[in-house]
């Protein structure tokens, strides 16, 4: 599920974006979210993950640089698009990390361009917070091989950190995860694409040595899951 923000003082704005970013990601077939704020206090005042920020530099009270400067001291994953009439504070953009820097009134294409590398971006640092026996780890997605469920619990197998046991369960960990990379094959498991070598005969065989089960029901899904994993990734 990708959490996109909208930080603008005009609502027209607002409503424009957000239907860019439903006409853009419903094309793409990604699970999404929008979250509007009209101002710096209401966004740094949430509780949940953005993923996407887009952020109106000329608001009042907090401008977007102010804004953007106080999130970056909450959080480093989240991906922020100034949106601007104005180019005479461009350099400012950089000095708070933001990703892209989009004029308005905003041209559909270079929209549709920020949003497709914005979603590229976050693959390179997207982390989920993990609690195993009451510590808690920070495992990056990349490093996710496969989930089982064990019980009323999850298991996530990773790369880096072994096997983590959660108290989640396969639903609530699916909607955390990357909608491209992630599939459940069974109603066992959760698996990442980024370490399957092959699908055949009801099973999926990682680079690990280890077989996930497809179940009958899943696999019409997971092979046009696969092909649309191959044909954004090879972008």
């Amino acid at each position: 599920m990708i959490r996109f923000g909208i930080c603008d003082n005009h609502p027209q704005t607002c409503v424009e974006v957000e239907k860019l970013i439903h006409t853009y990601m419903k094309s793409e077939k990604h699970d999404f979210v929008t979250h509007i704020f009209p101002g710096g206090k209401q966004l740094l005042s949430f509780q949940e993950r953005i993923d996407i920020l887009f952020l109106d530099i000329d608001m009042p009270e907090m401008d977007g640089f102010q804004t953007a400067e106080q999130l970056n001291l909450k959080t480093d994953e989240t991906v922020i698009l100034f949106l601007t009439s104005y180019t005479k504070e461009f350099q400012k953009a950089f000095k708070v990390r933001a990703f892209r820097y989009l004029l308005k009134p905003v041209k559909i294409s270079e929209f549709n361009g920020a949003i497709r590398d914005s979603l590229n971006e976050l693959l390179t640092f997207r982390k989920i917070l993990i609690i195993d026996s009451g510590r808690e780890v920070l495992v990056s997605e990349s490093k996710i091989m496969y989930i089982e469920s064990i019980g009323d619990k999850t298991a996530i197998h990773t790369d880096s950190h072994g096997a983590l046991v959660s108290g989640r369960t396969l639903s609530e960990r699916l909607a955390d995860l990357d909608p491209i990379r992630f599939v459940r094959p069974h109603r066992t498991f959760i698996m990442n694409f980024d370490y399957v070598e092959s699908i055949e005969k009801g099973t999926a065989m990682l680079a690990s040595g280890t077989n996930i089960p497809v179940s009958a029901r899943s696999a019409k899904v997971v092979k046009e899951h696969m092909r649309e994993y191959i044909r954004k990734r090879s972008r």
